[in-house]
């Protein structure tokens, strides 16, 4: 499991996460669903998924990101309730890596950019939604959280 030390930092705000758990979802052993969940918590709702031992599914995405990230997740399950049986998301996955020129590895949502995530919606098929974003947002845009973001927050 990771340490404090070792925790990424929040996407839209720039503070460490923490790990936590939710009994809202389970993993299929039965036990609960773990995640990373800002510090700042209520007043900062920044989230991204974990595995079982802890390690964050994909990068903390700032406001936006997130927003477009759940949009091609919505696209891909749209699509997946669409194929013809015997299609699989690791199928879906894999399309979607050869059309986006990335390597299988990398090609998780959650490890997407706005326009990546924008990109793939329209493979999928559907049209790319338009989701406002706020000046505070746009600092965070697609932005890896550094030093000069850090500092930018305060």
């Amino acid at each position: 499991m990771m340490d404090k030390d070792n925790a990424p930092y929040c996407g839209q705000c720039g503070s460490r996460m923490v790990l936590k758990e939710t009994s809202r979802y389970q993993y299929a052993d039965g036990t609960n669903r773990k995640f990373w969940g800002c510090v700042r918590y209520p007043e900062c709702s920044g989230t991204v998924g974990s595995n079982a031992n802890g390690k964050a599914l994909g990068i903390p995405g700032s406001g936006p990101t997130k927003k477009y990230r759940i949009e091609a997740h919505k696209a891909l399950e749209r699509r997946l309730r669409g194929s013809a049986k015997g299609i699989f998301r690791g199928d879906l996955y894999r399309t979607l890596a050869k059309e986006m020129k990335i390597d299988p590895q990398e090609c998780h949502i959650g490890m997407f950019n706005i326009e990546q995530c924008k990109k793939a919606i329209r493979i999928f098929g559907y049209d790319v939604p338009k989701i406002e974003v706020d000046q505070k947002e746009k600092a965070f845009n697609d932005s890896e959280v550094t030093e000069e973001v850090l500092e930018a927050v305060g």
